[in-house]
């Protein structure tokens, strides 16, 4: 968990997020750098997630897309302040790519973010699904564009 940020506030940063139970998939903060744009969150798998499959044990990591994308989405407000009163983001995904058919129920997941560049409007992450052991499960590259009530800055 990030030094600079309590248990309070992480919670508060993902109550944020547009999405409510059940799409809700972050559970926590693992590690945070804002110096070099860096932000690992824990995910839901368990059984309770809405994205669940009984006869896998598991979560088809197709949806890894959304995960990492709720995580840019943190790291947008922990980013920035004034993104935390309405956080009003778009996001496009490009080169997904898996390495794994599932996200075990019976395992730990992060989905870590960095941010590559930011251009006026634009800002660029790169996004990756890990285990518990950091092995690689997805990946993909996305850009987040703001709308006129956010401002993306480091």
């Amino acid at each position: 968990m990030p030094a600079s940020l309590s248990k309070k506030e992480i919670n508060k940063f993902i109550d944020l997020l547009p999405q409510k139970f059940p799409m809700k998939l972050l559970t926590g903060i693992h590690f945070c750098d804002k110096k070099n744009g860096v932000l690992r969150a824990i995910i839901d798998t368990s059984k309770n997630n809405i994205f669940y499959e009984i006869k896998n044990n598991g979560i088809p990591s197709i949806f890894s897309i959304e995960y990492i994308a709720q995580t840019a989405g943190l790291f947008c407000c922990i980013l920035d302040p004034t993104n935390r009163d309405k956080l009003d983001l778009l996001i496009e995904v490009k080169n997904f790519k898996t390495y794994k058919p599932y996200l075990f129920s019976n395992e730990k997941y992060y989905a870590e973010i960095q941010l590559k560049n930011k251009i006026e409007e634009i800002a660029r992450f790169f996004g990756v699904i890990y285990n518990h052991s950091l092995q690689r499960i997805t990946e993909m590259s996305l850009k987040i564009y703001r709308s006129h009530y956010t401002n993306i800055s480091q």
